[in-house]
């Protein structure tokens, strides 16, 4: 019996993409903790690049600054970490022993 597999166009693709990286108007999120642990960190190759990451996918991105920086430093719900390629990731507290098991456990000397 042959099964007829469902084909997934670019568009759909990109429209999937979109909503779980949210992107995507209708699947913005309220909360910046979320959204690092829906997009496993949010990347920092420069300073402004985890909050400009964080505001293209907020609800509200007027709140973006000071939603980092309360997850932060004030409530401790965000560390940042060196991650792949030596580079900075802004993730939930909940997943630093992911990461860190993952990618930045490889980057020390034996």
């Amino acid at each position: 019996m042959a099964t007829k597999l469902h084909r997934i166009d670019d568009r759909q693709r990109r429209a999937r993409l979109a909503r779980r990286h949210h992107l995507a108007r209708s699947a913005r999120a309220t909360d910046v903790v979320t959204v690092a642990g829906d997009l496993v960190g949010f990347h920092g190759s420069d300073p402004a690049s985890v909050f400009l990451s964080a505001r293209a996918r907020l609800r509200n991105p007027a709140v973006t600054v000071a939603a980092l920086e309360e997850g932060l430093y004030e409530h401790r719900t965000l560390v940042r970490t060196l991650c792949m390629r030596r580079t900075m990731f802004v993730v939930p507290t909940g997943l630093v022993p992911v990461v860190q098991a993952a990618v930045t456990e490889a980057l020390l000397p034996g």
